[in-house]
């Protein structure tokens, strides 16, 4: 991320705050603060973790890296690497004043995405809760982290690489394809293996559309602030505060 001396404060944060190295910043404590909370609850867990989780914890399994802690470790050991190497992005040191900005960014931006989610589908995503509050509250920090790994970071930068570089398609159609096809498959995500939800159109339409607006969040606004977005939707609602 560079910024022309001429950028305004607040043009300098928003170019910063959406950069690979203020995203990957402000992820690390979510992670950490998710890999915490599932160690020290994992009897009321019972082994229950985030779908997209042990999706990307299957996925590396076959590249010879099993097991949960050896797994968390990587995942450690892929922010850590990629703070350093973007470490350059910022002009001058990292303005840490930023991370309460964003932080607040992505309250707003849960919160609107809960009223207007709902207005569009008139339904409520979650129904009554199975869980108890711990385990709830861990999953909705994992679904933060890492299924915006997954369905935006990966899924949405692949799909626009795939249209854009190899089928030729403009950069914002190739972005709102992309958008719509991630949206899809995080939708359909929820509903896939022994623990997946019971399929209703409501439901569905409700995460596609989500998954929707998440896509165009991170596009704009880069990973981290829709990592926090995503986890602070589902603490609201977790919360009843929604």
């Amino acid at each position: 991320m560079r910024s022309g001396s001429g950028a305004s404060p607040f043009q300098h944060y928003l170019l910063a705050s959406r950069s690979t190295l203020y995203s990957a910043l402000l992820a690390l404590p979510l992670f950490l603060l998710y890999e915490a909370a599932a160690l020290l609850f994992r009897q009321d867990m019972a082994n229950i973790r985030n779908g997209a989780d042990v999706l990307l914890k299957q996925i590396l399994g076959l590249l010879g890296i099993g097991g949960l802690l050896h797994v968390s470790m990587a995942m450690l050991a892929g922010l850590v690497i990629v703070i350093w190497i973007n470490r350059h992005q910022a002009v001058g040191p990292i303005r840490w004043h930023y991370f309460p900005y964003m932080l607040g960014e992505s309250l707003v931006y849960a919160v609107g995405l809960g009223m207007v989610v709902s207005y569009i589908v008139q339904s409520i995503l979650l129904g009554p809760a199975s869980m108890n509050l711990p385990a709830q509250i861990i999953l909705s920090l994992g679904a933060g982290i890492y299924e915006e790994l997954i369905f935006r970071v990966i899924l949405v930068t692949a799909l626009f690489w795939a249209l854009h570089r190899l089928c030729r398609v403009s950069r914002v159609p190739a972005y709102a394809l992309s958008a719509v096809l991630a949206a899809l498959v995080f939708s359909g995500f929820h509903y896939v293996g022994a623990l997946g939800d019971v399929w209703t159109w409501p439901s569905f339409l409700f995460r596609f559309i989500a998954g929707l607006v998440l896509s165009g969040l991170y596009i704009t606004r880069g990973y981290g602030i829709t990592a926090y977005a995503h986890a602070l939707y589902d603490l609201l609602v977790t919360f009843k505060a929604l």
